[in-house]
């Protein structure tokens, strides 16, 4: 028999939501019911059983338990993208294949209890426990059973609020194409009231470091193009110590193209074995993170560097070939690039807008992000401007008031 109790007093009638420091690894949750608190006592218990798996009697009725429950799991894994459950739809297989080799002694009993029972099987204990204490935790932190329990990993069951975007990031997601934007939408789902979900976690990482990889090579013939760019006389000068434009411009692309290889490998480096990363990891990661400077808002900005650094790299170098194209050249050649290049930029907003998502600021909410920015801005500058209108009158009206008039008295007076 399980019953949850307490060595010290606690408001435990119902009438309001138990919060408590001991079911969790990462800060208090709240515990809306008895039961719900039994899942997570059933967790913790469970964890015991799994350290110490070889002094007692396991109940085959645990074995069954979860067999249902990583049946249901697969099913719903398989079935939908969204699925709560904490294993893919292979692993899980393989778990099931795991579960069924268990061994059931059909001749041990649990005291009081008509179940059967594994007697003396310490490997299948602990198989069985650890198994069930994921199971348990899952559960508690989707408040598994309760009215309002989370049926999706990216849907939020607790009334956290949304904190808004500060003004720096706003302001830096246009240099970095708003990257950020996109990445703060993956975070949102991904970290869901201070929790993580592993599997989402883990395809967003796999995708991120083919990102950062599928970025090195066109970095590297960017470089090689930039070099054989500058390697042409005209460009260079013919030896003369003057930069021109085109020069400048390939200078610049060469060195973002090559800071791409830097940021790429400090970016990797904590995500080299993403797959044996548990969850309580991949949790830590993203809190530290999380209490720095600009929060997680930093780390979709630090994400956005390797593309943001390739599309800047790829733009100063068609600058340094469009000064080159039209520098010197005939009237028909100015006017053939000239519609080419306005047909490319067309196709491109085409794209963009075709592309385009309501859900963050894109390259066509720019002029709407400007008239927030300006709407947040001008009421400040007005109280700016009040208060410098209103010292200058002061001050005035402070000279004014130390200036005494020299009174007139007539000089002649008759006697």
């Amino acid at each position: 028999m399980q019953v949850v109790f307490w060595l010290d007093d606690t408001d435990s009638d119902g009438r309001n939501p138990i919060t408590t420091n001991l079911v969790t690894d990462w800060g208090s949750r709240a515990v809306v019911s008895q039961p719900h608190l039994g899942l997570a006592v059933r967790w913790q218990f469970w964890i015991h059983v799994e350290l110490f798996p070889a002094h007692r009697s396991f109940p085959g009725v645990a074995l069954e338990e979860l067999k249902r429950a990583f049946n249901l799991g697969l099913c719903d894994s398989i079935a939908t993208f969204n699925s709560t459950f904490f294993f893919e739809s292979d692993s899980s297989t393989r778990l099931a294949q795991c579960l069924d080799r268990i061994i059931v002694d059909d001749t041990g009993e649990m005291p009081g209890s008509a179940f059967k029972s594994m007697v003396g099987n310490g490997e299948g204990a602990f198989v069985t426990a650890r198994l069930l204490a994921i199971l348990y935790h899952d559960r508690f932190l989707n408040f598994w059973g309760e009215r309002g329990a989370r049926l999706i990993p990216t849907e939020s069951a607790l009334d956290f609020a949304t904190p808004a975007r500060s003004w720096i990031f706003k302001l830096v997601s246009p240099l970095c194409f708003f990257m950020p934007f996109v990445y703060m939408q993956e975070f949102d789902q991904l970290y869901v009231d201070r929790t993580v979900n592993y599997r989402q976690w883990r395809i967003f990482i796999e995708g991120l470091k083919k990102d950062w990889e599928n970025s090195i090579t066109p970095a590297t013939l960017l470089i090689a193009t930039n070099i054989g760019f500058l390697s042409i006389g005209s460009i260079d000068g013919n030896g003369t110590t003057k930069n021109s434009t085109a020069q400048i411009m390939s200078y610049i692309s060469t060195i973002l193209a090559a800071f791409i290889y830097i940021c790429c490998q400090i970016l990797q480096q904590p995500h080299r074995h993403h797959l044996h990363v548990r969850a309580i990891d991949a949790l830590g990661y993203i809190n530290r993170r999380a209490d720095r400077l600009l929060g997680l808002e930093s780390m979709a900005i630090a994400f956005s560097i390797p593309t943001a650094l390739f599309l800047w790299s790829m733009i100063t170098f068609l600058a340094a070939m469009m000064v080159v194209f039209f520098d010197k050249a005939p009237l028909g050649t100015r006017i053939t690039l000239g519609v080419l290049l306005g047909l490319m930029l067309l196709v491109l907003v085409l794209l963009l807008y075709l592309d385009s998502d309501s859900s963050f600021p894109g390259a066509f909410n720019i002029l709407g992000l400007a008239k927030e920015i300006c709407s947040k801005v001008a009421p400040g500058w007005k109280a700016l401007s009040l208060h410098f209108n209103k010292s200058n009158a002061s001050a005035e009206d402070q000279q004014r008031n130390n200036t005494t008039d020299v009174p007139r008295f007539p000089t002649d007076q008759a006697v």
